[in-house]
C-alpha cells in the first residue's frame, strides 16, 4: 500500500479573539484556541464514496480506518494507494478491485450520531454488511485503569482547545496509539488505521474512547474485530444490546480506579 501526501499540513487549531466576561463588568479581551474543521472528500477508484468532517491530522490513517470499519475493505492488502491532494481536502483511494453491481434496493443513508456531515455517499464498495461476533480475550482491569490514567494526564489538542475527543488502542496493556479528532468516530477510525498500517493484530486489542458509546461506535469496534471496548462515559441501551449479541466486552464510565461492565465477563 502506497500513501502519497503532497502539500503542507493544515492547522489543527486556530486562535480566535474572544471576550471573557463574568457576572458584571466590561469583560476582558483575549484569545482562545479553537479546533479547525476540515472537510475531506474520499473517492474510491474515481467514485466519490465518503465525505468526512475532521481534524486535519493523520488523514491517511483516518481514511484507512474508515474504509475498514465501514466494511469497504477486509485488510490493507486490498488498498493499492491513498493519495492526498495538495490541499489535503481530497483523498483518492485505489482499490485492487472494482465496485460491486448496483444494488436492487436503493441505498438509504444513515447519519452518524456525531459530525452528521460525515456521510457515506455510496455503498457499492461495501463487502461486509453483516456483523460477525468478536472472539473474547483474557484481559486485566489494570489495562483499563492505565488507559484511563493516560487520558486523564491530558492530550495535546484537548489541552489547547478543550474540544477534542481522543481514542487509544493497547495490546497486552501497552498503549500503542493515541489519536485525537473533533469527532469521536474519527478518533476511533484513526487508531484503527494506525493499527492496520503497522500490521497490529486488532483481535488482541483493547480500545478506549473519551466519548459516549452509541450503537454506531460499537458497530465500528465489532467490525474491526476488537474484543474489548472501554469508554470514559456512558453507552446507550442499543449499544449494550449490540455488544452482548456480538460477544464484545464493553466497559463504560471507566476511570483510573473503577468502571461499569455492561457486556462480557470480568477478568480473573
Amino acid at each position: 500500500m502506497r500513501i502519497i501526501e503532497t502539500g503542507g499540513q493544515p492547522d489543527t487549531h486556530v486562535s480566535c479573539p474572544a471576550v471573557q466576561a463574568g457576572p458584571a463588568g466590561p469583560g476582558t479581551p483575549g484569545r482562545c484556541d479553537l479546533l479547525a474543521e476540515h472537510t475531506l472528500e474520499v473517492s474510491i477508484n474515481g467514485r466519490a464514496v465518503l465525505n468526512l468532517v475532521c481534524t486535519p491530522s493523520q488523514l491517511p490513517e483516518l481514511v484507512l480506518g474508515r474504509l475498514y470499519t465501514e466494511g469497504i475493505i477486509r485488510h490493507c492488502g486490498e488498498v493499492e494507494e491513498i493519495r492526498l491532494s495538495p490541499g489535503r481536502d481530497r483523498a483518492a483511494v485505489t482499490l485492487l478491485r472494482e465496485a460491486g453491481p448496483e444494488p436492487e434496493a436503493p441505498y438509504v443513508e444513515t447519519l452518524p450520531t456525531s459530525c452528521p456531515d460525515n456521510r457515506l455517499l455510496s455503498d457499492r464498495f461495501c463487502l461486509e454488511r453483516t456483523l460477525r461476533p468478536v472472539t473474547p480475550i483474557p484481559w486485566r482491569r489494570e489495562w483499563i485503569f492505565s488507559m484511563a490514567r493516560a487520558l486523564e494526564r491530558g492530550t495535546e489538542l484537548y489541552g489547547l482547545t478543550r474540544g477534542a475527543h481522543s481514542c487509544s488502542l493497547a495490546v497486552e496493556g501497552e498503549i500503542l496509539y493515541l489519536c485525537e479528532d473533533l469527532g469521536r468516530h474519527n478518533a476511533l477510525d484513526k487508531v484503527v488505521g494506525c493499527a492496520l498500517r503497522d500490521g497490529t493484530d486488532l483481535r488482541r486489542a483493547v480500545l478506549y474512547t473519551s466519548g459516549r458509546v452509541p450503537a454506531d461506535m460499537v458497530r465500528k469496534v465489532i467490525r474491526a474485530g476488537i474484543p474489548v471496548m472501554a469508554s470514559k462515559t456512558v453507552p446507550t441501551r442499543c449499544a449494550v444490546d449490540m455488544a452482548r449479541d456480538h460477544r464484545l466486552t464493553l466497559l463504560c464510565m471507566a476511570v483510573n480506579d473503577s468502571f461499569q461492565l455492561f457486556s462480557g465477563a470480568l477478568d480473573r
